[in-house]
């Protein structure tokens, strides 16, 4: 499930690969861009849960993975399925993006350059981050809960849904409460921590927030509190149970014990 942290990840892995490598080809969603041909990439940068690709050719590529896109890297004699959503050639190798729910190609001079991302917040990974202008941004969500609000990417760039979850129990806040019911120290902690444990996933291996003896071992005892309804909460015992949140239907696992 890409979120901030995927992102990170694949930006760090593309960057050896396309900066300074002039580009023989580049295919989106089965169209040839002879335009692009001959453009070497300036730049990958990771922006929440797009990924940025800016040509020296004056072309900016935006990737959303959505919920199933993934980036896979093919070599001679393998190549990228006819399917992909976004392939970018290079003389050594095909680095093909499938399955991703939205790629854009825009001119840097374009007007219409970067609409989708202008009403982005701070991304969550970004070094200059702060988790105060990311609370000060969700106090005006007001009434709306708050396991709706750390999912906004206008509030903060980055976080899904496997951090809300782990972020509310490790915070012991319940994910229905509203919003504007919350102090400010309380969303500072929350984005905080969200930052906190993204950063923690920004090497190689599965994701994982649990931490001390067992933590990562197995899959279930890689997180805190996602996707373990109706297993014991590690703080207290009881049984988590899961809400569907939001118009997107997100779910959250909680503990209605000791989150309050």
């Amino acid at each position: 499930m890409p979120e901030g942290d995927s992102i990170f990840r694949v930006a760090t892995a593309l960057r050896p690969l396309l900066i300074g490598t002039a580009l023989t080809r580049v295919v989106t969603a089965g169209v040839v861009r002879p335009a692009l041909a001959g453009s070497t990439t300036t730049a990958v940068t990771p922006l929440g849960k797009h990924l940025m690709i800016e040509l020296d050719s004056g072309w900016e590529l935006r990737v959303h993975l959505g919920m199933n896109g993934r980036w896979r890297r093919y070599r001679a004699p393998r190549t990228a399925p006819a399917g992909a959503s976004l392939v970018l050639v290079t003389p050594t190798d095909e680095l093909a993006c499938l399955k991703a729910r939205d790629v854009e190609l825009t001119a840097r001079r374009d007007p219409r350059r970067a609409r989708s991302i202008a009403a982005l917040g701070p991304d969550v990974l970004a070094d200059d981050f702060d988790p105060a202008v990311a609370a000060a941004r969700a106090r005006l969500a007001g009434p709306t809960p708050i396991g709706v609000v750390l999912l906004d990417q206008r509030v903060a760039a980055g976080i899904g849904n496997v951090y809300k979850s782990e972020i509310l129990w490790l915070e012991e806040q319940d994910p229905r409460t509203p919003t504007g019911q919350l102090t400010d120290a309380k969303l500072v902690a929350l984005f905080a921590r969200g930052r906190e444990l993204m950063r923690m996933n920004l090497g190689s291996g599965p994701r994982v927030t649990r931490t001390g003896p067992r933590g990562g071992r197995t899959p279930d005892d890689r997180y805190w509190a996602y996707n373990r309804a109706r297993r014991p909460c590690r703080r207290c015992q009881t049984a988590l149970v899961t809400i569907v949140q939001g118009l997107q239907l997100r779910r959250t696992y909680f503990c209605p014990a000791c989150q309050r």
